[in-house]
């Protein structure tokens, strides 16, 4: 089902703020960068590759191509194909001000953007938690399943900082591979109509962490502080 259109004005980026087209990455973050390169089997093919209408075991497995063949459609975080041209907005709702929305439709699996900021290690991760207090905004994302590297993008990244979490998404955040460095994509979970707001699920343990004020009909009513994305596949 299509998500509703919502009010909401455009935003100027608040004050102080940096946009990045990349993720700023720290010193210590060169154990998570893979120099292997490689082409899935569908670099054989003449038509269609690597797109979502095949059987692609890289895109399956959320790893984009490497090799640069103009027709791969696995490309996308690399190449910063996003769909939607989304905006930051101004937002009265019960989240507060900061949002994102989407100018176009878009289609369930479009890539709306990537989530960058400023790369840590756990020591600038529990510095910035630390930090905050116990109903504070967090705006950050774990980068590394082993929860050693955390892109947090409060005061550098771009319009992915301005997503929302909901209970009920129209969206996900998923962690992929991309040219050898790990990368966050937030993907359209249906469609979504012009105008609409882009939320994603932050990641909900009940009882534990923020009071979720969403708003969704089957809001869990907590939240924790810094989100994990989802994965469509199995690990």
């Amino acid at each position: 089902m299509m998500s509703r259109a919502t009010k909401a004005t455009h935003a100027a980026w608040p004050l102080g703020f940096k946009e990045l087209t990349t993720n700023i990455h720290a010193e210590e973050e060169g154990r998570y960068y893979d120099e292997h390169r490689e082409s899935c089997s569908c670099s054989r093919r003449k038509q269609s590759m690597c797109s979502k209408h095949h059987l692609c075991t890289f895109r399956e497995g959320e790893r984009e191509c490497s090799e640069t063949h103009h027709e791969c459609d696995n490309q996308r975080i690399t190449r910063g194909e996003w769909k939607g041209r989304m905006i930051p907005v101004w937002d009265l709702g019960v989240m507060g001000q900061r949002a994102a929305a989407v100018q176009d439709d878009v289609d369930k699996d479009d890539l709306l953007v990537e989530y960058v900021g400023r790369v840590g290690n756990r020591r600038v991760s529990d510095a910035y938690e630390a930090s905050k207090g116990a109903e504070d905004p967090r705006y950050a994302m774990r980068l590394s399943k082993s929860r050693e590297m955390t892109i947090i993008a409060e005061k550098e990244g771009n319009v992915g900082s301005f997503v929302n979490h909901s209970c009920q998404p129209n969206a996900r955040a998923e962690r992929w591979t991309a040219q050898g460095r790990q990368r966050i994509g937030i993907f359209a979970n249906g469609k979504i109509k012009a105008k609409s707001k882009v939320t994603i699920n932050y990641g909900l343990v009940g009882g534990v962490g923020m009071k979720c004020n969403c708003g969704a009909p089957a809001c869990r009513l907590s939240l924790i502080h810094i989100s994990e994305p989802t994965r469509r596949t199995p690990i």
